[in-house]
C-alpha cells in the first residue's frame, strides 16, 4: 500500500511522494482517479521507463497542473521529450518542474 508523506486532501490536493521505491503505475492510477492537482515526484529516482509510463498516463488526470520531477537525473533528453509529448495534446499542466533532471538542448528544445 502507497502512503503518501503528504496528500492534503482527496479532494484535490496535493499529493507528494518520496519513497526509494515507487510504484508508479499505483501512484499514477490513484492520481488519475482522483482530483489530485499537484504530483510531487521529485528525487525520487525515476528511471526511463517509470518516465514513459508516467508520460502515457498524463492524458488520463484531468486533474493534474503541477508535476515536479525535479532532482531525477535520469529525466534526460528522451525523459524530456517523452513528457514533452505527452503534455501536448489536451493536458492540464501548467507547471512543470525538471531541475536536477540533466536535460541538454535537444531536450529542453522539446519542452
Amino acid at each position: 500500500m502507497l502512503e503518501p508523506l503528504r496528500k492534503d486532501s482527496d479532494d484535490g490536493g496535493v499529493y507528494c511522494l518520496q519513497f526509494c521505491r515507487l510504484d508508479l503505475p499505483a501512484v499514477v492510477d490513484r492520481v488519475c482517479s482522483s482530483k489530485v492537482h499537484t504530483l510531487e515526484l521529485h528525487s525520487v529516482g525515476l528511471t526511463h521507463a517509470a518516465l514513459q509510463t508516467l508520460a502515457n498516463s498524463l492524458s488520463r488526470c484531468p486533474s493534474l497542473t503541477t508535476l515536479d520531477l525535479g532532482g531525477n537525473p535520469l529525466v534526460g533528453d528522451d525523459g524530456a521529450r517523452a513528457i514533452a509529448d505527452a503534455l501536448r495534446p489536451a493536458c492540464a499542466v501548467t507547471t512543470l518542474a525538471l531541475d536536477g533532471g540533466r536535460i541538454g538542448d535537444a531536450g529542453g528544445a522539446s519542452l
